[in-house]
Order: C-alpha cells, then sequence, then structure tokens
C-alpha cells in the first residue's frame, strides 16, 4: 500500500512477491490448504445431506455473498490462486524492461511461484494417488491413507504363509507404512498389477479386489536379509525406488528454476515421478 501511495517509475514491487513466495509459512501452510480442501468439501456434501438445515444456512449466506458464491466455490479459490500469480508476474515482466531495477527480483519471483506450482502439482498427484488407493481397498474402519508426508511407492503380489497352506497377498507399499491385502480377481484368475503400465493406480489396479488384511508403520518392521537371492533382488530395488524418488523430486525443482523455455522437460520429469 506504502508503494502504491508513493509510486514512480523506478519502483519495485517483485522483492515484494519473492519474499512471500519464499517464506516457509506460506509454503506450509499452502500445502496443507492443498492436501486438505477436497477432504473438507466431502465433508461439507456429507453433512448438507445429512443435516437439511445446514444445507439451507449454505444456501442463505451464498445469497447474501456479495459474488452469490457457495461455500465449495469459495473453497477452490485458494488453489486457484497460486498459477494466477504466476500469470500476474509473467504480464508485469512483459511490460518491464530489462533495464529496469523490478525486472530482477521479478525473474527470481517467477522463478520461486512457479516452483511453488509444480510443487503442489506433485502434492495434488500424490493425494489424488492416495485417495484412489482408499477408494480400491476395502476396509471397515477406514484405511485413512492421505496424509501430508504420506507417497505411494509401489505395489506387487507374494505368497504368503496362511494356517495350513499359502495364500496370494498384495503389499502396497508407502513411505512410512506397509499394507497388506487379500486380493481376488474380479473374474477368472487373479492379475499381477503392472508397475509399468501408463494410466494412474486406480486403472492398474482395478482388475482385482483388495481387502485389508493388515496396517503397519515401517518404522516396525525389521527386515532381515536372508540368503534367498530374490528377496535381496528386492530390497535393492526398494532402496532404487526410494533414492529414485528423491532425486526426481530434486530435479521437478532444477527444472523449474531453468531460464531456458523447459515446459517438455519439465512435463517428462513429472511423468517419470508419478510413473516410479
Amino acid at each position: 500500500k506504502n508503494r502504491l501511495e508513493h509510486w514512480d517509475v523506478k519502483q519495485r514491487v517483485g522483492d515484494i512477491f519473492l519474499e512471500t513466495f519464499t517464506k516457509h509459512a506460506v509454503i506450509d501452510t499452502y500445502t496443507a490448504f492443498i492436501n486438505n480442501w477436497k477432504t473438507a468439501k466431502e465433508a461439507i456434501k456429507t453433512t448438507c445431506q445429512a443435516k437439511p438445515a445446514f444445507a439451507r444456512f449454505l444456501e442463505a449466506m451464498a445469497r447474501e455473498h456479495k459474488g452469490k458464491l457457495a461455500l465449495d466455490s469459495l473453497l477452490i479459490m485458494p488453489v486457484q490462486r497460486i498459477p494466477r500469480y504466476e500469470l500476474l508476474i509473467q504480464t508485469l515482466l512483459k511490460h518491464t524492461e530489462a533495464s529496469h531495477p523490478d525486472h530482477g527480483p521479478l525473474c527470481e519471483a517467477q522463478r520461486e511461484v512457479h516452483a511453488l506450482a509444480v510443487r503442489i502439482n506433485c502434492t495434488e498427484r500424490e493425494s489424488l494417488e492416495l485417495e484412489q488407493l482408499e477408494a480400491l481397498i476395502e476396509s471397515t474402519g477406514g484405511l485413512h491413507l492421505v496424509a501430508p508426508d504420506r507417497s505411494f511407492l509401489r505395489h506387487d503380489l507374494v505368497t504368503m504363509s496362511a494356517g495350513q497352506g499359502r495364500k496370494e497377498r498384495a503389499l502396497f507399499l508407502f513411505s512410512d507404512l506397509l499394507v497388506v491385502t487379500s486380493i481376488k480377481r474380479r473374474s477368472g484368475t487373479i492379475r499381477k498389477p503392472s508397475t509399468n503400465c501408463p494410466g494412474t493406480i486406480a486403472s492398474t489396479l482395478e482388475a482385482n479386489k483388495y481387502k485389508l488384511l493388515m496396517r503397519i508403520p515401517l518404522d516396525d518392521l525389521e527386515i532381515v536379509k536372508e540368503k534367498d537371492e530374490n528377496v535381496r533382488r528386492m530390497l535393492r530395488e526398494m532402496e532404487h525406488l526410494r533414492e529414485d524418488v528423491q532425486a526426481l523430486g530434486q530435479m521437478c525443482e532444477l527444472v523449474a528454476s531453468l531460464h531456458c523455455p523447459h515446459s517438455q522437460l519439465e512435463s517428462d520429469v513429472r511423468d517419470m515421478h508419478s510413473a516410479l
């Protein structure tokens, strides 16, 4: 406000954008909102169906709102905010000469906001992935897979001892959790999930039915290295996957900081990150 009131041709705004979008509090708060806004929207829908009085209250508030917007329409506005800020900064740069003192700060601000947008997109995809898995795995008490720091790593079929025999089980490995389920083919024989198939997790797994058997925090697990070469190979693959996921996350941020056109490279890195 002070700068607007004392505006001149050499005035700067890029440093304000830069300061705002490099604050950890801003980034953490925004990321937390992105992680939870769909849950909040679903909670509103469920409550409106269960409590007509609440639905009428929201309708009344929407009529009084100056934009006549319902609560779920207001919830999505912060989600759209970062892309709009990025477009605003790009527009400012188009009208700012390279010799202007604000050109450098605006360029830095654009890189930071773009990096934040990429990070948020990755967070949204990871949350969607966890939601899809929750919907696929049948559980009586609710699986509750969506968590701010949790990411899905891989899934596979194994044969485990059960009573006097052995049964097929599905393992879902997360960054902090191992989920074990029973598995049943919707029709015909069980199809092994492919880790190389393109598309969403849901499209890869929906051929089978899954029912929750165990949910085990990784901190409670002890990996025993046996002589079996298959076990050693699986352990190496798990470690390599963890390293690859971490490296691709860093690559996403590095690509976002490039000055040259990099939309295709950024898309390829994101797709590779999602595939893992």
